[in-house]
């Protein structure tokens, strides 16, 4: 059996300061963010990740841009 690889991981830019997260879990990213431990918050957030490819959660951080973004495999 093969295995697809579809994004390499994460890009995590908070007020212009971008992170990469490559083989890391992604509840590393949440965390570092503080995104609450609750499973199914973070399933409903992966799956509008892996969607769409990027994830702008500025609007629950005012003043702050948060935005995850996942990294292409290559």
């Amino acid at each position: 059996m093969k295995t697809i690889k579809v994004f390499d991981g994460y890009k995590l830019t908070v007020d212009g300061e971008t992170e990469d997260f490559i083989d890391t879990p992604l509840d590393e990213v949440w965390d570092k963010i503080k995104i609450p431990n609750d499973k199914n918050m973070r399933d409903e957030l992966f799956l509008a990740l892996f969607c769409f490819g990027k994830l702008d959660l500025s609007e629950a951080y005012k003043g702050h841009t948060v935005i995850v973004e996942l990294i292409p495999a290559k």
